[in-house]
């Protein structure tokens, strides 16, 4: 139902512009939808929506004797009033009118439900919507059904809760509970099925019988309904070409029930007027006799198209184990698998399995099924399906060392079922064996570094176990963006129950978090790594986000295999030794190892203590900073940045000015007498210092007489060698020191 709309009813309950004397305008709303579908839950809703607004509500139904109704009507006359009538079309027409006259004289607000549209000419319509499948089915486990019970009859009820929870009442306790399977179609509650039964009977036994094919057949379609009804030789299926210019007795079997509201026949279809109707005829009659109405459907869909339904159909006419009907539910089930319907295939086959009388077949479809689960990433699934598995067949020892592992993390007996990495051929590339080896090899060669091997055999179509060594290679090939978008993808897939896969993936997305530099990611990160791997990239997160932290060696995890330990090791050891050459080494050898991630981050951390050092080595600090920023963008590593910008902003240290303590002879100076006497201390002739000072040969003259006689002084060499190591210019030369240097 529209909440606008009744929220504008409530607010204006004035005539609509233009409305003609007898109409009920905009001052009626008539909420309409079948049988069960939630009207009365609506007019709930809406007389609570009234009486917030400040009206008085006023409510009835049909079954409402004269005086409530009289009472009703004599309130309509308040404008302030809000008439509430469910099941409107089961009242009398006279008083509907009365009603209408009522409301319209009186400016009150009538709110009414109704089956139909037609129910209360003249007002605002609001169709109920059917429910989604998974609110019905909180609808029922409210009411204490088991969830495979509660969504089967919410399937069957196609979004009517009304009538999934006449479907649950039905149930026996062993199907509520879900210790007994619930049919495709479940029975209505007693009660409820005799009151329609009653509806359904009259039309005759063979009106009954062809009602039943048409609900077994869910598509109604009419061409399998007439070979289905032919082939039980009852009426209504295909007459002998001489018989086709009489009334075709398709038609007549269903003119009662068309007639009587109950189907409609239109084009190609057979439509139910009402699904509870629909639910009712197929229990008309026995069991065995739906199971054969069954496996006459089953026989009519026989186009490649129609594969999911004649399977659907043998199923339901089935009466026990049935290795047949299980390796068409297989068919159905791999192609549901090859469209990317995982829960479709699981469920199909545990249907196989279920109907399996062979213990390999059994064992069959139980594999293929718990396969479909890990490939999907529905590791739940594949561990409720592992507990069927009986180890009979060496690929179900397989299948459940393989299944705990990447639920729990636990590889107990893998040394047991696994042989060494290696060509394998077609049939043992589709063993479980096979299966679990190629998982593990990829762990371990993406644990190590060695991407291009794991780029080379896993796909990003693969199960999130494989995909997770896929990811974890791009991240050490540099293509960080790739690698982060993989794990974007996969994030949400996962279950939200601890397992192994799911460890590993929030592991892989913390450490890209980080270099991609998305530090608000961290919220969701453990307060203390788990293991050494978490303490490190808790480590790095905290350098990268706050970058004047000192570095320290919990940054850097060394893994178990080659080349990445080796390359790691020699960061960590030159880390740990403030060792610039050896970082440079490392980083040079990651390099060579095609890891462009290690080798930024190496060089980073050898800039770092270069520039720390000072002008000693302040130029080959910024090389390898240089170096660092050069690597990491073009892997698109942006997590350093802030770290690299505040080690850029840093200004180059000055070099010591040595200031030589002055005698007292040297002190006497004057400022023009030192000037004179540092350019003639250089090498400089009188006339090439007069030239540099600006004066006449005579004043230089003058000058270099005052300094030898203050410094007793005879020659230019004895000043030369009295001035040596004093303070010098930017240009070299020899300068008088600041006042107060001299000390």
């Amino acid at each position: 139902m529209n909440d606008d709309l009744l929220a504008r009813l409530l607010a204006d309950p004035t005539p609509s512009d233009g409305a003609a004397a007898g109409s009920a305008g905009g001052r009626m709303l008539l909420v309409h939808g079948p049988r069960g579908s939630g009207k009365t839950w609506w007019l709930d809703r809406a007389a609570s929506r009234a009486a917030a607004a400040g009206f008085e509500v006023w409510r009835t139904s049909a079954v409402a004797g004269e005086p409530a109704r009289r009472q009703l009507l004599e309130a309509a006359a308040l404008r302030t009033s809000c008439l509430v009538v469910d099941d409107i079309d089961e009242v009398e027409p006279a008083w509907r009118a009365a009603l209408r006259s009522a409301v319209w004289g009186g400016g009150s607000v009538a709110i009414v439900s109704g089956s139909a549209s037609s129910a209360f000419v003249g007002a605002l319509e609001a169709r109920v919507r059917p429910l989604p499948t998974g609110d019905v089915v909180a609808v029922l486990q409210a009411r204490g059904v088991a969830a495979r019970a509660a969504a089967r009859c919410a399937a069957a009820a196609a979004g009517n809760p009304g009538l999934a929870i006449a479907l649950a009442d039905g149930l026996s306790d062993a199907q509520r509970t879900d210790t007994a399977e619930v049919p495709e179609l479940p029975r209505l509650a007693a009660g409820v099925a005799a009151e329609l039964h009653a509806r359904l009977v009259p039309l005759g036994q063979d009106a009954c019988r062809a009602l039943m094919v048409a609900a077994a057949a869910d598509d109604g379609d009419v061409a399998a309904i007439r070979a289905a009804l032919a082939q039980l030789g009852e009426t209504g299926g295909a007459r002998p070409p001489s018989d086709e210019g009489d009334e075709h007795p398709f038609t007549s079997v269903f003119d009662a029930a068309e007639h009587a509201g109950i189907v409609a026949v239109a084009g190609s279809r057979v439509l139910f007027a009402d699904p509870w109707l629909r639910l009712a005829a197929y229990h008309l009659v026995a069991p065995s006799s739906r199971r054969a109405a069954h496996r006459a459907l089953a026989a009519a869909y026989q186009a490649p198209r129609q594969a999911a339904t004649r399977v659907r159909h043998l199923v339901a006419a089935t009466n026990g184990p049935n290795d047949q009907v299980a390796h068409a539910l297989m068919a159905v089930a791999a192609s549901a698998a090859r469209r990317g319907d995982v829960p479709a295939a699981v469920a199909l086959a545990a249907q196989a399995v279920e109907l399996s009388a062979d213990a390999s077949v059994r064992s069959a479809c139980l594999l293929r099924a718990i396969g479909w689960s890990l490939d999907a990433g529905e590791l739940d699934s594949a561990l409720q399906l592992s507990a069927g598995l009986d180890g009979t067949e060496p690929d179900e020892l397989v299948a459940a060392v393989e299944v705990r592992a990447l639920v729990r993390g636990d590889e107990d007996g893998a040394a047991a079922t696994t042989r060494p990495g290696g060509p394998a051929s077609e049939r043992e590339r589709a063993s479980w064996e096979s299966r679990r080896r190629r998982r593990l090899v990829a762990w371990a060669e993406a644990e190590a570094g060695q991407h291009a091997s794991v780029l080379r055999q896993i796909r990003s179509t693969d199960a999130p176990a494989e995909q997770w060594a896929r990811a974890l290679a791009l991240r050490h090939a540099g293509l960080v963006r790739d690698a982060a978008e993989a794990a974007e993808r996969i994030m949400p897939t996962l279950p939200a129950a601890p397992s192994e896969v799911g460890s590993r993936w929030h592991l892989l997305s913390a450490d890209l978090a980080v270099l991609t530099g998305r530090f608000d990611a961290a919220s969701g990160w453990p307060a203390v790594g788990a293991n050494e791997a978490w303490r490190a990239v808790l480590a790095r997160h905290a350098l990268a986000a706050s970058p004047t932290l000192t570095r320290d060696a919990a940054s850097v995890h060394v893994p178990a295999g080659e080349p990445l330990r080796g390359v790691r090791a020699a960061i960590l050891a030159g880390l740990a030794g403030a060792d610039i050459a050896a970082l440079a080494a490392a980083a040079r050898a990651a390099e060579q190892a095609g890891l462009p991630v290690e080798a930024g981050e190496a060089w980073l951390m050898a800039g770092e203590l270069a520039v720390a050092r000072g002008a000693s080595s302040w130029a080959e600090g910024q090389e390898h900073l240089r170096r660092a920023a050069d690597l990491l963008h073009r892997c698109a590593v942006r997590g350093w940045d802030a770290r690299l910008q505040l080690l850029a902003a840093q200004q180059p240290p000055q070099a010591p000015v040595a200031v030589p303590t002055l005698d007292a002879a040297l002190a006497a100076l004057s400022a023009a007498e030192w000037r004179v006497a540092a350019a003639v201390a250089s090498g400089q002739t009188n006339r090439e210092v007069a030239a540099t000072l600006f004066l006449s040969v005579k004043t230089v003259d003058f000058h270099l007489q005052q300094i030898y006689r203050k410094l007793a002084l005879r020659s230019r060499t004895e000043l030369a060698v009295r001035l040596a190591g004093r303070v010098q210019d930017q240009a070299g030369r020899l300068t008088a020191p600041t006042q107060g240097a001299a000390r």
